[in-house]
């Protein structure tokens, strides 16, 4: 499938058939997975995958009742954990910027959507899940100190086929600050002015345009 027929594909599902998946399918999605970027190359995310139905019930005793319900029939399920202090971190454990352990989050959910999204491509259907007893599931899976767990992410078959709920448009979520170029035409010495264009004509985008006034001063160092 094209890219954007697997995103539009993707739906977070909560009802699954109790039909085995296929273990290439399984490692196809964290091959997926691992393709995904991450903070100097740390390839710090680790996966701890459920398939025997001792270790499915681990996972679903470490469930909230709700979603423990909603994937009990769910044939695998994947928990995803940081190695912590490597993304974002020097060698000597000094954190590079402000958000310290943040990037190997960023980075697990790079990782985790490359992961659904091949996940879609094979047919499958998924559920991330944030409502979990990590120390339980830390316990039953042996995964260390070291590591933190983020996610348990439900793997099977559709056995929904909920709408998705709407999403935010462009304008919502982005804006975008053009300086060296304009687009469409702008109202003559009109700092801060909103201009409509049209993007692949599908997307009707309000762009900011903040024009910088340079000082007489700054002028003269510029041509200097």
């Amino acid at each position: 499938m094209e890219l954007r027929e697997v995103m539009q594909k993707r739906k977070s599902i909560r009802q699954y058939l109790t039909t085995p998946v296929e273990e290439e399918k399984v490692k196809a999605m964290i091959e997926a997975a691992i393709l995904a970027p991450t903070w100097k190359n740390a390839q710090e995310i680790r996966y701890y995958v459920a398939v025997s139905e001792e270790k499915r019930q681990a996972v679903l005793d470490a469930l909230g009742e709700g979603n423990r319900k909603k994937t009990q029939n769910a044939p695998v399920f994947l928990i995803s954990a940081v190695i912590l202090n490597r993304a974002g971190f020097q060698k000597d454990g000094t954190a590079d910027n402000e958000l310290g352990n943040g990037w190997g989050y960023y980075d697990c959910g790079l990782h985790d959507m490359n992961l659904l999204l091949e996940a879609a491509n094979q047919g499958l259907s998924t559920l991330v899940m944030g409502l979990r007893d990590a120390d339980k599931l830390r316990e039953a899976f042996d995964i260390p100190k070291e590591e933190s767990i983020v996610s348990v992410i439900s793997v099977g078959y559709s056995d929904a086929d909920p709408d998705r709920p709407t999403r935010k448009s462009v304008e919502e979520i982005a804006k975008f600050f053009l300086t060296d170029r304009v687009v469409g035409q702008m109202p003559a010495e009109d700092n801060g002015s909103v201009i409509s264009v049209c993007l692949n004509r599908y997307y009707k985008i309000n762009f900011i345009i903040f024009k910088r006034s340079w000082r007489n001063d700054d002028n003269k160092e510029r041509s200097s």
